[in-house]
């Protein structure tokens, strides 16, 4: 069984950064497009400082994907309820196009942990001028209720890996 490397990323230009991501990785399919194509998912994030980020997760402690669209057959009154709160939040620009503020999104892919394909891509997002910020973990030390991805830096393991 595989461990996945996952990736946040903070920037306001998802869909240049996306295309930052799949010329890194040489095409799209290590990565998981949610339900309107686009492979970064905007992620809530509940506490950010310069050394790590705590994603926003739910009761079965999977990230919340901001962009998740909800299935008929599992609507009830809480739906219902969210959906009366995204009507009333819903004068933030549409996910796909790119923003003035800087949003955290995550990166769900199949990138093994540790990997040169993770390492090649930590790099080319750390050094992006398009992302402000980018943090990493993986499926594992990231499964907890409070786990906090670590905020990618200059002394970072993964920017210290030989990329071949």
């Amino acid at each position: 069984m595989s461990v996945y490397q996952r990736f946040y990323v903070k920037t306001n230009n998802p869909r240049q950064v996306e295309q930052l991501i799949i010329a890194t990785l040489g095409g799209s399919a290590w990565l998981e497009p949610n339900d309107s194509g686009d492979f970064l998912h905007r992620v809530s994030v509940i506490r950010e400082d310069q050394h790590s980020i705590q994603p926003a997760r739910d009761i079965f402690r999977n990230l919340v994907d901001l962009d998740a669209r909800p299935r008929r057959a599992e609507r009830s009154c809480w739906s219902a309820v969210t959906q009366l709160w995204r009507r009333s939040a819903n004068t933030a620009p549409a996910a796909d196009t790119d923003t003035h503020i800087a949003k955290w999104y995550w990166l769900p892919s199949i990138v093994d942990y540790g990997s040169v394909e993770a390492a090649q891509l930590a790099q080319a997002l750390y050094q992006s001028p398009l992302v402000d910020v980018v943090a990493e973990d993986n499926e594992i030390s990231g499964d907890g209720d409070d786990a906090s991805a670590t905020v990618i830096n200059l002394g970072h393991h993964l920017l210290n890996t030989p990329v071949s």
